[in-house]
């Protein structure tokens, strides 16, 4: 039971935070890396920047 949990926190967090980081990253980089590499390469700065990124419009929201 404990694996299924896993599976399925660990595919919600990949789709939640190592994607929209890492198409942020590619959008930065001008796509001269291919989208595959920057997921897998790092996951840290795919991270980082999907939490400064929700935080910058939690943000912007509150404050308009």
């Amino acid at each position: 039971m404990e694996t299924i949990w896993n599976i399925i926190i660990e595919s919600i967090v990949l789709f939640l935070f190592e994607y929209p980081g890492a198409m942020i990253r590619w959008v930065l980089l001008r796509g001269k890396k291919p989208f595959r590499n920057i997921l897998y390469d790092d996951s840290f700065p795919n991270w980082l920047l999907t939490v400064i990124a929700i935080a910058l419009t939690v943000f912007l929201v509150k404050a308009f």
